[in-house]
């Protein structure tokens, strides 16, 4: 069962110095993401451990973000997708519904997928 994280959880991890939040993995559908860095996450997500997710991401219901992932800025991914382990997916891509992405896949940016 994932960790269900509160509001005041969530506030208290730190920024790095590339302006992210690293969540653990859990479940934020308590946690408003409200301000700069505002991440959506649909409900049902897994969100591995150790990724970059870019400021306006927004993330499909049922999705599976692998550890060490990064998204890029204002990139949308749609719901039942899987991103595997240490993918890197550029900014402003778009990843169609259903879609699987093996580990270690690389994506660039201004790509549409699905």
């Amino acid at each position: 069962m994932l960790k269900v994280y509160t509001q005041e959880e969530f506030d208290a991890i730190k920024r790095d110095s590339g302006g992210f939040k690293r969540l653990p993995g859990g479940d934020y559908s308590e946690v408003d993401f409200r301000g700069e860095g505002r991440y959506i996450f649909g409900d049902g997500s897994i969100i591995g451990d150790f990724k970059d997710l870019g400021n306006l991401t927004k993330i499909g219901n049922m999705t599976t973000i692998g550890e060490w992932a990064t998204i890029g800025r204002w990139s949308t991914i749609g719901e039942w997708v899987t991103i595997g382990n240490g993918s890197t997916i550029g900014s402003l891509t778009k990843i169609g519904n259903r879609t699987t992405m093996g580990d270690r896949t690389t994506i660039g940016s201004l790509t549409t997928i699905g």
